[in-house]
């Protein structure tokens, strides 16, 4: 584990692997329990895994307060990083930051991916969710046809 000092945000990082560059944000508490994810991913990818302001030994600065501050944090770490084209992948806490960079900016995301993200909305909260058809294969992060239909449930 080392750091990395993002402006003036110093953060714990894993990295791992060579090749083209992943940036996983992690759901909970830590990443650790994304060890052998991790190790998988980085048989393909340069990983590139922050622990978020706030978490073990990454410390929150005065002034962080929403996840808006994380996802240009983020950004200015990919771009400090150089990390072209990168694979962005979102765990739980760790999909809505990454949801909302890419709301900011996609100059050096190439491909999103989320594992079971929070924060997302798919409309009004009066309408139902639209059930989603995904499908992919463990340790690949690699295009899945996936459809979003309009649920057939109706709310009185």
């Amino acid at each position: 584990m080392e750091r990395i000092e993002i402006g003036e945000v110093s953060l714990e990082l894993f990295k791992a692997g060579a090749g083209p560059p992943l940036l996983f944000l992690h759901g909970g508490d830590y990443f650790l329990q994304n060890r052998m994810f991790l190790d998988e991913l980085a048989r393909h990818w340069r990983v590139l895994a922050p622990r978020h302001p706030g978490f073990g030994r990454s410390e929150r600065p005065d002034g962080f307060r929403t996840v808006h501050d994380l996802a240009y944090l983020y950004l200015d770490l990919i771009e400090q990083q150089r990390l072209d084209d990168a694979v962005l992948v979102g765990s739980s806490f760790g999909g809505w930051i990454a949801l909302e960079m890419c709301v900011r900016s996609v100059a050096r995301i190439g491909h999103v991916a989320l594992i079971d993200a929070l924060g997302l909305k798919f409309g009004p909260t009066s309408t139902p969710f639209p059930k989603t058809s995904c499908s992919a294969e463990p340790f690949s992060i690699r295009p899945a046809p996936c459809r979003i239909t309009a649920s057939s449930t109706t709310t009185s």
